[in-house]
């Protein structure tokens, strides 16, 4: 089995343009459509994460968050639903002689900026 390094979260959610949390002194916000990956760590802390199945605890999420009031509680399965989390596996690897983190920064927010945009539909 592959260890995961991360989770990459999509806030594919009808109406909701930003979901925020945080975890060790860092705040993530997660535009709507658009994937953030975040360290394992936090997707445990915020959503409950477990590294065994892969997946987030709907519970815990509607508690975290909030949704688990008269109100927002009928609508909170299918809000969790539309949260898309997937276990990333990332690498580490040397830069290569001439490319400094600077340069690689830049073509790194070129790709991620050219990568096509995410729909509900998948």
């Amino acid at each position: 089995m592959t260890a995961i390094s991360a989770v990459r979260v999509t806030n594919l959610i009808d109406g909701m343009a930003l979901l925020q949390d945080g975890h060790d002194g860092v705040n993530y916000t997660f535009e709507h459509g658009r994937p953030l990956v975040i360290p394992i760590e936090a997707a445990k802390h915020m959503l409950g994460f477990s590294a065994e199945t892969g997946r987030a605890d709907f519970h815990y999420v509607s508690i975290r968050w909030g949704w688990n009031t008269m109100e927002k509680f009928p609508k909170a399965r299918g809000w969790f639903d539309q949260l898309l989390v997937e276990p990333v596996q990332l690498r580490q690897v040397e830069l290569p002689p001439g490319v400094s983190e600077d340069t690689l920064d830049q073509a790194i927010q070129l790709a991620a900026a050219s990568e096509p945009a995410i729909s509900a539909g998948m």
